[in-house]
């Protein structure tokens, strides 16, 4: 956790230009500050934005059932990496994306609208429209990029990566992404349903499993820890979803079989059987790929 009596009273912190209480500028309006639900303090409190020295864990999956908040808690956080101290390398580097700009621009247009309409504007230095970029007058940036592209993932050396709607994202994206935070120590955190194959749903396992893997963490929030949302509604989705749509959706778990997370895979193979080949496939020209499995 960052120094000081409060993890949200960033202007405690030697070198940090924020404001004090940083989230209470992210209400709808002065009158009504923003006061974080259970779920969004809880993940507040533990991702770890990459202040000097934290540590590990680095790779962050959250599971968030439906109407969690998760796109609030993604832009403050989004708004703690901005104004985190400056690293041996310069100030921090803050990239947003998802599979789509459609996807990420949920997180970003919330953080646009409140660096120009609240008294966060401070903060900024320049925005350049056009590459999706926002300079902080500490020499911070942030920019959201899309993954559909995965090779413009790479090349900064970024500090924090926030992925939206992470259950779509891409291996290529991923791998492209995962170096940027190499020499600056940073973080991924990654957002998203329970749901489909790929690098999300790696992440998560991993993120069960502490004490074989480290850098991993993963959190999750069923919908029903939302005050505001009503147990009837919650019912209702319960008898008009599949169980095991419902369990990826409201409950923010993931469903063995269409999660397609294998465990203990190692202890069904039987020691000392040999494999026998069944298929040999024809690539082109001369080679050949050659496909066993254990009869």
């Amino acid at each position: 956790m960052p120094p000081g009596p409060n993890p949200y009273a960033l202007a405690q912190v030697p070198g940090v230009i924020a404001p004090g209480y940083l989230w209470r500028f992210l209400g709808p309006t002065k009158d009504r500050p923003f006061v974080p639900i259970a779920p969004q303090a809880d993940c507040l409190e533990k991702v770890r934005i990459p202040w000097p020295g934290n540590g590990y864990p680095t790779i962050f999956g959250v599971n968030w059932g439906r109407r969690t908040g998760k796109t609030t808690c993604a832009e403050i956080l989004a708004w703690h990496a901005f104004v985190a101290p400056d690293d041996m390398f310069g100030p921090p580097t803050v990239r947003i994306t998802a599979d789509t700009f459609e996807h990420g621009q949920k997180i970003w247009d919330r953080f646009v609208w409140h660096a120009e309409n609240t008294e966060l504007k401070a903060l900024i230095k320049n925005y350049y429209r056009g590459r999706m970029l926002i300079e902080g007058v500490h020499g911070a940036t942030i920019q959201l990029l899309s993954a559909d592209n995965p090779q413009s993932l790479a090349g900064d050396g970024v500090t924090t990566w926030l992925i939206d709607e992470a259950q779509y994202l891409s291996y290529p994206a991923f791998e492209n992404l995962l170096p940027s935070t190499a020499e600056r120590d940073g973080v991924i955190v990654m957002f998203g349903v329970a749901e489909n194959a790929g690098p999300f749903r790696e992440v998560c396992y991993k993120g069960d499993n502490p004490r074989d893997y480290p850098e991993y963490l993963r959190l999750h929030y069923p919908t029903s820890s939302n005050p505001f949302v009503p147990r009837r509604r919650i019912e209702m989705a319960q008898k008009i979803l599949s169980p095991a749509k419902f369990k990826q959706l409201y409950m923010a778990e993931w469903d063995t079989e269409t999660g397609k997370i294998l465990k203990n895979v190692r202890g069904c193979i039987v020691p000392g059987l040999r494999p026998r080949e069944i298929a040999t496939v024809r690539l082109s020209g001369s080679r050949s790929c050659h496909r066993s499995v254990y009869l």
